[in-house]
């Protein structure tokens, strides 16, 4: 949405509108949303190199295979490295990393290491991180 269109929208309803009023609420109303756009891209953004800035600042393996998972993963069968093989879907995999950016350092650390242990605790992390999902 291009704020200058909007603005001349407003503009010509104005002209319509017989109270300025309903006109400033309406152009009210196009900035908020414009802002909350802005914020909405912003938050993303950060969030986008937020496992990059991880990988970065840590040698761990465990991390490295964590992001690995998050970036390159497609739904479908996860193999570990004891054989066992679980089936997971794209909104699971979402579910882990949205779970993962929560975590302060301490957190994100003992969940990179427990995460794909086994098939077991892969799955408690996959079942915490929906219960997460549904308080938000």
């Amino acid at each position: 949405m291009d704020i200058s269109r909007v603005l001349l929208k407003n503009g010509i309803q104005e002209m319509i509108y017989d109270n300025k009023q309903d006109f400033k609420y309406s152009l009210e109303q196009a900035l908020s949303i414009k802002l909350n756009e802005s914020i909405k891209e912003a938050k993303n953004e950060f969030t986008k190199h937020l496992l990059d800035k991880d990988l970065q600042t840590s040698s761990s393996s465990s991390l490295n295979e964590f992001v690995s998972f998050i970036k390159n993963f497609d739904s479908g069968k996860y193999i570990f490295k004891d054989g066992s093989i679980i089936n997971i879907t794209e909104s699971e995999k979402e579910a882990i990393k949205n779970l993962f950016e929560s975590l302060n350092p301490e957190n994100r650390s003992k969940m990179v290491q427990e995460i794909f242990e086994t098939p077991a605790s892969f799955k408690d992390h996959l079942n915490f991180a929906k219960e997460i999902r549904k308080l938000q």
